[in-house]
């Protein structure tokens, strides 16, 4: 939907289980949030009934579950972004980019296939599909720019489920897609994700 070149109106980061807007935000560098009046760090849904920290969703290891509760939240958090480009006095079809870490990745993938929101770039950190044979792309989405980053000692998401995910995108037509895999990174989000690579797609689209 977006085409090359267009400036995107508004960045939205999307953090992890157990984590929070305020934490998230934390993490980047302020030189990589500019010009900062267009990022925007959303927290998640649902309070862990455990732990007390936030998270999108609950974690199931059963596929279709997973995927349900995936499909479920896309739809909630594409809501609350029509209401924050609203806020701004954006159109609800503004270019945005997204951003996201574990459950926020998992997001920010699932969003951009959907095709409801005019996503021109999305990151996404420690993040895969589930159930990536199921999943289906708009025409909307084939043009995004997508940037999967992942870790080869990931105890939580193995490489492997990150590479199912970059194949599956491919096959879907996505025509921008790339994989950028670590040595040694943490699942937890941190300065090393930003030190081993340049400043994500979604922040120069």
């Amino acid at each position: 939907m977006a085409s090359s070149g267009t400036e995107v109106a508004l960045r939205v980061f999307l953090h992890g289980w157990g984590s929070c807007a305020e934490q998230f935000r934390a993490a980047w560098p302020p030189a990589r949030l500019q010009p900062a009046a267009r990022c925007c760090f959303l927290n998640g849904c649902e309070q862990d009934p455990l732990t007390g920290r936030r998270r999108w969703f609950a974690f199931s290891g059963q596929e279709a579950t997973l995927a349900r509760s995936l499909r479920e939240r896309s739809e909630q958090v594409e809501r609350m972004i029509e209401c924050e480009l609203l806020h701004r006095g954006e159109a609800a079809d503004a270019v945005i980019a997204l951003v996201g870490h574990s459950q926020g990745g998992m997001l920010a993938l699932a969003i951009t296939l959907r095709g409801r929101l005019n996503v021109a770039a999305a990151d996404s950190y420690a993040a895969f599909l589930p159930a990536a044979e199921q999943t289906e792309a708009s025409a909307g989405a084939t043009a995004a720019r997508i940037t999967l980053h992942a870790s080869q000692v990931d105890e939580y998401v193995p490489l492997h489920r990150v590479q199912a995910t970059v194949q599956q995108l491919r096959r879907l037509g996505l025509r921008h897609v790339e994989l950028r895999v670590g040595a040694a990174l943490p699942h937890a989000f941190c300065a090393d994700w930003l030190d081993r690579w340049p400043a994500p797609a979604s922040l120069h689209a």
